[in-house]
């Protein structure tokens, strides 16, 4: 399943739940050094109880699995998706970003996907994926 369809239905299964967020997520906005990188979906480590979607650096030794989504976020505003394929390799979807403080903002042909950044550093992305207005 694409990415962009998982974060649909986890959306809609997230309507009305709310983020809690600690006092370092206000930061983020200032410091984006590991943010602009290929970052590779780690369902594993996923805290479903909280609704966070974690994500590690493309190179990372991920245990087996028949496909791995993933993301670019790239200095001139290109944000790639990188879903699962057909052929379990993996699609590439060009749209753009923006942040604005700890709030990722990702606008693509079908509308706007916001998310809340959680932690970041260089080894792991913590999202949380709102419900778009």
């Amino acid at each position: 399943m694409p990415l962009f369809m998982f974060i649909k239905i986890f959306l809609v299964c997230c309507v009305g739940m709310g983020c809690n967020q600690s006092s370092h997520t206000n930061r983020i906005a200032q410091d984006t050094t590991y943010l602009y990188r290929h970052w590779i979906h780690s369902h594993e480590e996923d805290e479903r109880d909280k609704h966070y979607v974690a994500y590690r650096p493309a190179g990372f030794k991920f245990p087996p699995a028949r496909g791995r989504e993933g993301f670019e976020i790239r200095k001139n505003g290109v944000f790639i998706w990188y879903p699962i394929a057909a052929t379990d390799g993996n699609d590439r979807i060009e749209e753009k970003w923006s942040l604005k403080k700890n709030k990722l903002i990702i606008q693509g042909k079908e509308g706007a996907r916001n998310y809340t950044i959680i932690s970041i550093t260089k080894d792991k992305l913590v999202l949380f994926p709102e419900r778009s207005n």
